[in-house]
């Protein structure tokens, strides 16, 4: 079975910086300054090697999970006995909600898709200042409306958008506005693998592959390695819309 945490050499947060972060997030920057430094004090810090997991399913839901860095997929087993992902999440986001606030076990499993690090919000201080602050609770409900609509989207670009879209809009928001003030064609790097673009976009690494090749030699996009160019943004986002 994979470790939990794998630890990964990070450069760890301080508490001013910490506080710092809280008072932006938009979830907890609502928070008034001495519950700032309240929850400061008790949050955790850690980083998820590739592949290793925060939570599995049944896991107890004893904390909220806000990432700083990497991405993190939520993923519930279909009815083949694979995974599917139900939505990735970046920095500034923040997932475990709805278990953490029902206090049921956890009905699926996360994982790092790159090495990624999260703040930990133990669940004692997050229910205490959820009752206290109706401030935090109204966003904590704006998330989660967020969220079940993020889902709603995921299941319906899946069963309604051909692989070959998926996969051109994945690369057209991945490059969106990498564009802006460049005089060059907008370069980017994807931090997923092919296998793990697969995973997220509901296909086969082979499919990927096959789909980045046909974009390439039609000079839609230019690829090294994981780095990707896009030569024709307006041919590009065609292929996204299908």
């Amino acid at each position: 079975m994979v470790a939990r945490a794998h630890r990964v050499p990070v450069e760890r947060t301080t508490g001013a910086s910490l506080e710092t972060y809280l008072s932006a997030h938009r979830l907890f920057g609502v928070l008034p300054k001495d519950a700032i430094r309240r929850l400061a004090a008790a949050v955790i810090e850690r980083t998820y090697a590739k592949g290793h997991h925060p939570f599995y399913v049944g896991d107890p839901s004893a904390a909220v999970f806000a990432v700083k860095s990497g991405i993190v997929a939520i993923a519930e087993a279909d009815r083949f006995g694979g995974e599917q992902i139900l939505a990735t999440y970046v920095a500034g986001d923040v997932f475990g909600l709805s278990s953490t606030l029902s206090g049921l076990p956890r009905t699926s499993t996360a994982t790092a898709l790159t090495a990624a690090t999260v703040f930990i919000v133990p669940r004692g201080i997050f229910d205490e200042f959820y009752l206290r602050f109706p401030e935090l609770a109204y966003q904590v409900n704006r998330e989660l409306r967020g969220m079940l609509r993020r889902y709603a989207r995921a299941a319906c670009r899946l069963a309604q958008t051909p692989v070959s879209s998926r996969i051109a809009a994945f690369l057209f928001e991945s490059l969106a506005g990498a564009a802006d003030g460049e005089a060059s064609p907008p370069a980017v790097d994807i931090a997923l693998s092919r296998g793990d673009m697969a995973l997220v976009l509901g296909t086969t690494r082979e499919t990927v592959n096959r789909v980045f090749a046909r974009l390439h030699r039609a000079r839609v996009i230019a690829v090294k390695g994981r780095s990707v160019t896009v030569r024709q943004s307006e041919v590009l986002r065609r292929y996204a819309e299908g």
